[in-house]
């Protein structure tokens, strides 16, 4: 499943799902990215060239990534964005094992968000 998540990543963002489409939950011991996003966002269309990049594609196969488009702003939506604490667009959140990382949003480059990675 880890060489599917930048496959994932931009089949959900192409296909315009709503908030509430995710991957499948994965175990507690694998490594997930949450990306918010939106397309009326310029840094989020951004983000989707950066997440495309080779380097960055490559570090992705060890993550489960879970896109929620807040394009609509819908009730279900809202709640997501709330419980994981969106401030901005775009915003990513990393899960460890478990556990939730410090997230990470605004302008993303791609050394940045290697780093973030890691």
């Amino acid at each position: 499943m880890s060489r599917l998540a930048p496959l994932f990543f931009a089949v959900m963002l192409a296909s315009g799902c709503d908030s509430t489409a995710k991957a499948p939950s994965p175990s507690s011991d694998d490594n997930k990215l949450i990306v918010f996003t939106a397309d009326w966002c310029a840094s989020c269309q951004e983000l989707k060239k950066v997440m495309a990049s080779a380097k960055v594609a490559k570090a992705l196969e060890t993550y489960s990534v879970v896109v929620y488009d807040q394009t609509k702003e819908t009730k279900e939506a809202l709640l997501v964005a709330k419980e994981y604490g969106v401030s901005r667009l775009p915003f990513v959140v990393k899960e460890r094992n478990g556990q939730r990382m410090a997230p990470y949003g605004g302008v993303v480059e791609a050394s940045d968000l290697l780093n973030y990675l890691k």
